[in-house]
């Protein structure tokens, strides 16, 4: 752990105002035997804990406790800063801590993501294809950035922000005034509202697409990786039109898997692997059966949370070492 090093250019917008007001005095009473990664497993549980209550809703066609969503990304936001200056303080940062904040973090994209298309219900093809592939690009860009060129870049409107705006949009989805603009067409069958949410998250895609862009190391794995996503994304849409649980999980978990590969490359200073060939390839199941989506995108959405708990157990068992139940505090003399 002493050879490690964390370097980060956050421009962001909230981050002053998250570090002086929330985190700096949160991590001044945590007990310096509080590990790191026990903050980051707590603060992105608030992230799970607010897809279940968004789902739920979803199934019973309700719109109960949405206001509670901004509260929990707020919390899962500060943690997601927490953990690190925590490290920081105990001298406990590690290739582990790192991955394992990203790590869970990949997942939080399309959390999120699948959080507001089902407070929304919606139904829109180009929204449901664009969101997903736009964020999971902009959020690659960003760990490219750091693979590549060693430095985390976080622009003024960046992770914090992009989270509490879609937490936000879901609790206006509390209201049926909101909900019924979001479903009034005006270009292409999207509303007002949805223009907005394509156009917020093509914003992410961008900066994502520029990042990526000046690290002037854009392999053919990385390209692979962006076009099988937008295929198996494409699919379940209009092909299969697969409901919007089944599409969160496959296009969350794939991504991970090759999130997963980049930052596994960027603590072993390796390549990061090939894009996963076995998903994309089995979506051609869903053109000769359809009948069985249910079965076949189940089938994938194991097979990919297989491989994510295989590479994180490889990856945990190396730097087992940098893993804290309980930091090690020194004796004061």
């Amino acid at each position: 752990m002493e050879n490690y090093s964390y370097s980060a250019e956050d421009k962001s917008l909230l981050s002053p105002l998250i570090y002086k007001c929330f985190v700096f005095p949160l991590v001044r009473i945590l007990p310096e035997s509080v590990p790191a990664n026990i903050i980051t497993i707590c603060s992105n549980s608030f992230i799970l804990v607010s897809f279940a209550l968004a789902y739920v809703n979803y199934l019973h066609d309700a719109y109960r406790l949405l206001w509670l969503i901004p509260i929990f990304s707020w919390t899962y936001i500060v943690g997601d800063y927490s953990d690190g200056v925590q490290a920081r303080r105990t001298k406990t940062g590690s290739p582990l801590g790192e991955y394992f904040d990203h790590f869970l973090d990949s997942f939080v994209t399309g959390l999120l993501t699948g959080i507001l298309m089902l407070c929304f219900r919606v139904t829109n093809p180009f929204l449901l294809f664009f969101v997903y592939q736009f964020l999971y690009v902009g959020q690659i860009g960003t760990f490219w950035g750091r693979f590549k060129n060693g430095v985390m870049q976080f622009s003024t409107f960046s992770t914090s922000e992009g989270v509490m705006t879609i937490a936000v949009m879901t609790a206006l989805a509390s209201f049926k005034t909101i909900r019924d603009y979001s479903v009034q067409p005006v270009v292409l069958g999207l509303s007002i509202i949805y223009i907005i949410m394509i156009a917020g998250f093509a914003a992410a895609f961008v900066t994502g697409i520029i990042t990526i862009l000046k690290t002037k190391k854009l392999t053919v794995r990385l390209f692979l990786h962006l076009v099988f996503s937008a295929f198996l994304g494409a699919v379940l849409v209009w092909q299969v039109q697969a409901p919007i649980f089944i599409q969160t999980m496959i296009i969350t978990f794939y991504n991970v898997v090759f999130i997963q590969s980049v930052l596994s490359a960027t603590a072993d200073k390796t390549k990061e692997s090939l894009p996963d060939l076995l998903v994309p390839i089995s979506c051609f199941l869903y053109f000769v059966f359809l009948e069985y989506s249910i079965v076949i995108g189940t089938v994938q959405i194991a097979y990919l949370l297989i491989r994510i708990v295989i590479r994180f157990l490889i990856f945990f068992k190396k730097y087992r070492h940098c893993w804290y139940w309980k930091n090690p505090v020194a004796v004061k003399k």
